[in-house]
């Protein structure tokens, strides 16, 4: 039976700092991202989801499991994986998940338990017999998220996931977490925006302890339809101005999107409510620009 995961109203806050302020989140079945930049708050509410930690207010509810009384039945239907996340690491990459199957009460004989298909599953089948001590940071967080998704569990949780990974493990992750989410209720945190643009239904964006836009990629990526500007410069123009666009993230004009250095000169992409001099609009915003929109522009009214 598909379920959602609700929180409603979550604060959480240590001594006189508040790290959450009455965040409401609702994910459901399939991919959900939680994106936003280091500092967020992202990885305080995962916790918070997770059962790893509770909130100082609110509630969350799994279903028609509620933290914390069925904080048990939550673990037993959960794959998690936090940001920090210590390997046995004198163990084999094989016998690791054959504790991990232990520890979440799986038989390694039945198939979502069988640690071969996990390792198959990330691409450390060659590896089975290394020590994780000789494995490289890519290939331990691969491991790490093989022991987040064994057991085949209904709801997963994952914690910036792919730190570490080249581009081509960040691929095979997409990918697996896509196949993945056929049969489960997938949130994904993240601070890098192309983790979740294209795998994620709906993602939420978080800023300074709050859920400060929701909605598809699409209409998050439309959020910048009208205030995206590019402005083109010489190479002898952007030498001169160099030092103002690199030291200056937030101008008179709007916010820098991204600088693009290209033969013969540099692109520079601009998100502002008004259009900068010698600007030109940009038709098609993607999930970055939307992005920098809410989280700047739009907290700035």
């Amino acid at each position: 039976m598909d379920k959602e995961l609700v929180a409603q109203g979550i604060s959480k806050r240590y001594g006189r700092k508040t790290v959450l302020d009455h965040v409401d989140l609702a994910v459901q079945p399939g991919i959900h991202g939680l994106l936003g930049n280091n500092g967020a708050g992202k990885s305080t509410l995962i916790k918070i989801l997770a059962t790893a930690a509770p909130p100082s207010q609110g509630s969350v509810q799994y279903g028609t499991l509620q933290r914390p009384r069925n904080d048990h039945q939550i673990r037993q239907q959960l794959g998690y994986l936090p940001q920090q996340y210590g390997l046995l690491e004198h163990l084999t990459a094989r016998e690791y998940l054959l504790y991990a199957a232990r520890m979440k009460g799986g038989s390694p004989k039945s198939d979502v338990f069988s640690p071969d298909k996990w390792l198959r599953q990330v691409g450390l089948q060659d590896y089975a017999s290394r020590r994780i001590r000789g494995l490289s940071g890519g290939m331990k967080q691969r491991l790490a998220i093989a022991q987040a998704m064994m057991g085949a569990p209904s709801l997963l949780i994952l914690d910036e996931p792919t730190a570490g990974l080249d581009p081509d493990e960040r691929v095979r992750f997409r990918n697996l977490i896509q196949e993945f989410s056929r049969e489960a209720t997938v949130l994904l945190s993240t601070h890098i925006v192309s983790d979740v643009e294209h795998i994620a239904q709906h993602i939420s964006i978080m800023h300074r302890g709050h859920i400060v836009a929701h909605g598809s990629p699409e209409e998050l990526a439309n959020r910048a339809v009208g205030r995206l500007y590019e402005i083109m410069l010489s190479t002898a123009d952007w030498e001169f101005q160099r030092a103002t666009w690199m030291d200056r993230h937030e101008l008179t004009h709007g916010v820098v999107a991204g600088i693009i250095q290209e033969l013969g000169g540099v692109r520079i992409r601009l998100v502002s409510d008004t259009p900068p001099p010698n600007a030109t609009p940009v038709d098609e915003p993607g999930l970055e620009d939307g992005y920098l929109v809410c989280t700047t522009l739009d907290l700035s009214r």
